[in-house]
């Protein structure tokens, strides 16, 4: 039971600990926005036992090492000590969306929705309900 649980643990921090696609710019394949802000985090508050950089890896190996320069370079521009974490490639999948697709579906969601149906009369004034 403890090594299903110690299994699960690890694959959790590494998840947490990875940068996914949408954390790099498209054309340039350096950190965007949110990329800083996730590699900020896991050098912030990931346990120092699990503290460790992980980078998605792209559709071809000249992008992979792109992204992983460029998070290396980061990484170096962070950190102030010499405990710098490993930087690694990983291949996986990201287990969610990022925040401009989240973004387009909601705005897609409130484009269409109906106008609401429920016509308010208010009562006339002066009179007690």
């Amino acid at each position: 039971m403890n090594n299903i649980m110690d299994a699960q643990n690890r694959n959790g921090w590494k998840a947490e600990s990875t940068l996914y696609e949408y954390h790099f710019e498209e054309e340039t394949s350096t950190l965007n926005h949110s990329g800083r802000a996730q590699l900020g985090w896991i050098l912030e508050n990931a346990p120092a036992d699990r503290r460790a950089v992980y980078v998605q890896t792209a559709d071809n190996t000249e992008t992979s090492q792109l992204r992983l320069s460029a998070v290396r370079e980061a990484v170096g521009e962070i950190v102030v000590d010499n405990n710098i974490p490993p930087v690694t490639l990983r291949t996986d999948s990201p287990r969610g969306r990022s925040a401009a697709e989240i973004e387009g579906i909601q705005r897609a969601i409130r484009a269409t929705a109906p106008e609401p149906r429920i016509q308010y009369t208010p009562l006339p004034s002066g009179t007690s309900g």
